[in-house]
């Protein structure tokens, strides 16, 4: 799966784009490859993924996110709503208003798993270093998702 700076240009992106075209001009490359770049956030990084991955990638994404958390850890009724969301969008027909729809949920399922990995911690360094461990995990699993597709 290809993407670009002209092609990320094209998809309507926030302010924070100049900071991507100011510092990769030129970049040519897989989502592999731009996930794995140092500047761009977080929040940017999925910004990306919701808008290059199909469907039904999508639905496969939010899953391995869900499935992702520590053992300790179970899916309380809140993640188990926004996982039926995503697995009834899975099904659904593959038009752009369900992928618009199913990117939305995915956004659900990966702040429910922050928060969930979080279960526990009070310190505030804590706290943002298990966000961080966790968003980290996210970031590979859509690395290794695609470059299935």
């Amino acid at each position: 799966m290809k993407t670009s700076t002209r092609a990320m240009g094209e998809m309507t992106p926030c302010g924070r784009y100049d900071l991507f075209k100011r510092n990769y001009p030129e970049f040519e490359g897989t989502v592999a490859e731009a996930l794995s770049l140092p500047l761009p956030v977080f929040e940017d990084k999925m910004w990306l993924v919701k808008r290059v991955f199909s469907t039904p990638l999508l639905h496969k994404f939010a899953l391995a996110i869900a499935f992702s958390l520590d053992e300790g850890v179970g899916l309380d009724a809140t993640l188990a709503e926004h996982l039926d969301e995503v697995n009834a969008l899975g099904a659904a027909e593959d038009s752009e208003d369900n992928r618009r729809a199913m990117a939305y949920a995915v956004t659900k399922v990966y702040e429910r798993t922050i928060f969930l990995s979080r279960d526990g911690v009070s310190n505030p360094a804590e706290i943002l270093n298990a966000t961080k461990v966790k968003q980290n995990e996210i970031i590979q699993l859509a690395k290794y998702i695609s470059e299935e597709e």
